[in-house]
């Protein structure tokens, strides 16, 4: 694995080119989880991740958060941060998922400012 673990994915993954992403590809969560799928790859130096290795709800909330032109750059850089590091628990240090998940989804629920039992309500 490469020196620096998430930390990597992290910093190379600015709130501008997020941002700029999300809009190019209208906020599709396909799209989006291809996209970090390519930056763990790269920067982790391994093809260990696909897609389907990323969890939906977590990435449809990061999506929520950006579409929300309320939010500071602080605030989407902490959710971005939540996702790639819950995540990158999930992928390589073989946490338990349910719970890395489950976590991951309270955190970014909060920065964005979604009831995240509401939201998966409302979602099923």
């Amino acid at each position: 694995m490469s020196f620096g673990g998430y930390w990597v994915v992290y910093d190379s993954t600015p709130v501008s080119e997020v941002k700029e992403f999300l809009n190019v590809n209208d906020f599709d969560v396909t799209c989006f989880k291809e996209y970090l799928s390519n930056k763990f790859n790269r920067h982790l130096r391994m093809q260990l991740t696909s897609f389907s290795d990323f969890d939906s709800v977590s990435v449809h909330l990061v999506i929520l958060g950006f579409k929300n032109t309320n939010l500071n750059p602080n605030t989407l850089k902490n959710i971005i941060h939540f996702l790639i590091y819950h995540h990158y628990m999930v992928l390589y240090h073989k946490i338990s998922s349910d719970h890395e998940i489950d976590q991951m989804r309270q955190k970014i629920a909060g920065q964005v400012g979604v009831d995240l039992k509401t939201y998966l309500e409302n979602s099923s």
